[in-house]
């Protein structure tokens, strides 16, 4: 295993990149930069990932979100109590909810304007 605690990455290098708008995207800039690569075919697919983010940095000049609904949507899909529950017993649910129903449908609609 490289030794790569004298590059001082999160101090030093991170600043550099750190275009992120949320703490997620960071700590995956952090792993993306500080986890050594054993092959010279992850290597090339790591620069082949890093070359995608430039070559399309203008669609993301623009691009915006808040982080309090990014939260709210990573919440809904990491925590999500319905996946353990039977489809028929969701569906009861939001038929008989009109609450559940609205509450569901705001957490969709955060999503599909996140994507």
């Amino acid at each position: 295993m490289t030794n790569i605690a004298d590059l001082h990455i999160p101090l030093e290098i991170l600043p550099l990149f750190d275009f992120t708008l949320n703490d997620y995207s960071k700590e995956t800039l952090i792993r993306l930069l500080s986890e050594p690569l054993s092959s010279h075919e992850e290597i090339l697919l790591r620069q082949d990932i890093l070359k995608g983010f430039i070559a399309n940095l203008a669609i993301f000049e623009n691009y915006s979100y808040s982080r309090v609904d990014l939260i709210e949507v990573y919440t809904f899909l990491t925590n999500y109590k319905d996946l353990d529950a039977s489809i028929g017993s969701f569906r009861i649910r939001l038929l008989l909810s009109e609450k559940e129903r609205h509450k569901t449908r705001s957490k969709y609609i955060q999503l599909v304007l996140l994507l």
